[in-house]
């Protein structure tokens, strides 16, 4: 069976409109009975960071280095589930009203296929949520036959997180951890009130070990709590914020393009990085961290499965 993995928003590269794109990194990739032929992401061809518009280059070029058609591939994996890109459709209709509506009740990637490729391909289309599509990408290649599995990013498909147990060729979700847990999103939140914006996390993350955890832990403690059996809850970025207000914060923070004009003035000064930005950085991503090791290890979900999986190792 030949398969096109594909990720990518509604728009193709030329539309500057935010609205319609995926949040990041178009790819395509081309599977052929498991063995992956071509895989590349639309940025590599078009040229633009992180590029989130429908990656047509993308899904043309897997299909030239494979010698495929889109005749000859059997499905089409989509890394959502057809819910929620109906429910984009409805948003963006709303927020448009002059942007029609897929042709004949089609979700708008099945409708690009059709306007790119000239035929209709919807009955190709395969299904698979956010997080379960997350889980196949480790557990598949992992070569076990049996393993617990944890994804955790900022959002898909309505969750931030979910457990999972896999045996075999099935998974069973055993914990769905909502959007208002999404340690991603939070994270990518605070970053904001270091100048820091999507895809600096990890600059960010490489400024903890240079850090103090100490100086601001009890500000960060107060914004979340360790539940019963591994869960766990967050507070809204908003009441992050008055937090690290009341503790002085804020004051020593100035958001890219600054105030008044200051298109300079980003993130701390420059002589303040050491003392304030890394002792900031340093329990944001212990705490973080910390929910999801908490997540891990008292959650007796992650206990069962675990030692049903170490027992079968050691045999």
């Amino acid at each position: 069976m030949i398969v096109l993995g594909v990720h990518g928003g509604y728009k193709v590269e030329q539309e500057s409109d935010p609205l319609g794109h995926t949040l990041h990194d178009g790819a395509a990739v081309i599977i052929r009975d498991g063995e992956v032929l071509a895989a590349i992401e639309e940025e590599r061809l078009n040229r633009i960071k992180h590029s989130n518009c429908f990656p047509l280059r993308a899904i043309k070029q897997v299909l030239a280095l494979s010698g495929l058609t889109l005749d000859e591939v059997d499905r089409i994996a989509i890394n959502v589930t057809k819910n929620t890109l109906e429910q984009v459709d409805q948003r963006n209709f709303i927020r448009d009203v002059r942007a029609p509506l897929p042709a004949r009740g089609k979700n708008g990637i099945a409708a690009l296929f059709e306007s790119h490729f000239g035929k209709d391909y919807s009955s190709r289309f395969r299904y698979c949520h956010h997080h379960i599509a997350h889980a196949w990408s480790a557990y598949g290649p992992s070569g076990f036959d049996k393993s617990l599995i944890y994804s955790v990013d900022g959002s898909g498909d309505n969750s931030s997180g979910m457990v999972l147990a896999a045996e075999g060729t099935s998974l069973q979700v055993l914990r769905d951890f909502s959007i208002s847990q999404s340690l991603g999103a939070l994270y990518e939140s605070l970053i904001r009130i270091l100048g820091y914006e999507r895809f600096d996390e990890y600059k960010v993350m490489g400024l903890a070990p240079y850090g103090d955890p100490t100086v601001y832990e009890k500000v960060f403690q107060r914004g979340y709590q360790l539940l019963p059996e591994g869960n766990f809850s967050v507070q809204p970025p908003a009441a992050w914020f008055l937090e690290f207000a009341q503790a002085g914060l804020v004051q020593h923070t100035r958001r890219k393009g600054g105030v008044a004009g200051d298109a300079g003035a980003n993130r701390f000064p420059r002589p303040r990085i050491l003392s304030e930005e890394d002792r900031f950085e340093a329990p944001l991503y212990g705490r973080w961290r910390g929910a999801q090791l908490y997540v891990e290890w008292e959650n007796p979900l992650f206990g069962a499965v675990r030692g049903g999986v170490d027992s079968t190792r050691r045999a």
